[in-house]
């Protein structure tokens, strides 16, 4: 339950709080479970601050930095976080349907069962972030870094995630069916038992990733780059299934 006295300074502005924070920096706010849906926390200091159960729908954010704040089971819906920073933050079972998150800083956070459908990823950074059963369905994540992420039994039916960075990103059991993953750079992916139904991998470096036990069925690979993935032989276009 949120600080009464950490609530009072935060409506004190972004000036004064930015004071309170540096003059306190042994101090970890406690914002949890209060209604913040349109507040404006642009730019500001919130490190290691505690949003847990929060709504922060509509909320903007941009350019704020949320290094490791915990928004475990918070709701973002809607959220502006454009450049914000979100490293080696928590937001286990987090909604951020439709949220703005281009050009984020989500390296390393924990997103295991968040609701991120529909979200702007663009050029979002995700390296080695945890995205364990989080759906990312109609996502824009056309240019994002997703490197060494954990995506296993993660929803990314229809993602658009053109040109994005998935080298040694796990794929185990997830579900990719129409997604668009035209000229990303996949090398050493896994992509065991995963559902790849009519994804578009069109120009992709697969070089070394792993598709054992995937569907394949419909997949797209023209010009795609297959070097020790056992894919050699399927057609250049698309296979029978």
């Amino acid at each position: 339950m949120a600080i009464a006295e950490h609530v009072a300074r935060l409506k004190w502005g972004g000036d004064r709080w930015t004071q309170w924070r540096s003059r306190h920096p042994d101090i970890c706010p406690d914002l949890s479970d209060l209604d913040l849906a349109g507040a404006d926390l642009r730019r500001l200091d919130l490190r290691g601050v505690s949003f847990k159960g929060s709504s922060l729908a509509t909320a903007q954010l941009d350019a704020a930095n949320l290094s490791g704040a915990e928004l475990t089971l918070a709701i973002l819906t809607d959220a502006s976080l454009h450049h914000a920073i979100l490293h080696r933050a928590i937001l286990v079972g987090a909604t951020l349907t439709t949220a703005n998150l281009r050009a984020a800083d989500l390296s390393h956070a924990n997103l295991i069962g968040a609701d991120l459908s529909h979200a702007n990823l663009r050029a979002a950074n995700l390296n080695h972030a945890n995205l364990e059963r989080a759906s990312l369905s109609h996502v824009n994540g056309q240019g994002a870094s997703l490197n060494q992420a954990n995506l296993s039994k993660a929803n990314l039916y229809e993602a658009e995630l053109l040109s994005a960075f998935l080298y040694a990103a796990s794929l185990h059991k997830a579900n990719l069916v129409n997604t668009h993953l035209t000229r990303a750079y996949l090398f050493n992916a896994d992509f065991s038992q995963a559902n790849l139904v009519n994804t578009d991998l069109r120009w992709a470096n697969l070089s070394n990733a792993n598709f054992d036990g995937a569907n394949l069925q419909g997949v797209l690979l023209n010009g795609a780059i297959v070097t020790h993935t056992g894919l050699d032989s399927l057609k250049p276009e698309r296979t029978e299934g």
